[in-house]
């Protein structure tokens, strides 16, 4: 993953299901004052989301690459 793919962040249910929480554009990642585990998805509506790659439920698929 790198700044500009175009993602899905999605986890799986207990139940199996996959439960997608956004889709959107890579902007950055974090850095030692924002946290460095964090990856900052650029939404569709304009509003940036982060979350962490240390969470392993949590999962990054590339949709389309830079």
């Amino acid at each position: 993953m790198k700044p500009g793919d175009l993602v899905e962040v999605f986890y799986t249910s207990d139940y199996g299901k996959i439960i997608i929480l956004t889709t959107g554009l890579i902007i950055e990642f974090g850095n030692s004052e924002s946290g460095e585990d964090l990856v900052f998805v650029l939404k569709g509506n304009g509003e940036v989301e982060d979350y962490s790659m240390n969470i392993k439920q949590i999962k990054f698929k590339i949709i389309n690459e830079k």
